[in-house]
């Protein structure tokens, strides 16, 4: 009976490890997305893997100016392009 025990135990661990790698991997490819849809360098997503640090990264993309923002303001200071 013991035996069945660390079977389920086993099966449990290795269904556990696969969910949390499938979505770490989805929360990386979608961190990934924001940060060059924002205008930054999509290796900056990874920093959400540092522990306190991803708290930085965080503040920086919910409430700084994202380089996306800086170059529509500068373009629509320029005005329309002429052709």
């Amino acid at each position: 009976m013991a035996h069945n025990g660390t079977v389920l135990k086993s099966a449990f661990i290795i269904a556990y490890v696969i969910f949390v790698s499938v979505v770490l991997v989805i929360s990386i490819i979608a961190n990934w997305k924001i940060a060059q849809k924002s205008g930054y360098p999509g290796a900056l997503s990874l920093l959400m893997l540092v522990p306190l640090v991803n708290l930085v990264v965080f503040v920086i993309f919910a409430f700084g100016e994202w380089p996306i923002q800086r170059e529509l303001r500068t373009a629509r200071g320029l005005g329309p392009v002429s052709s």
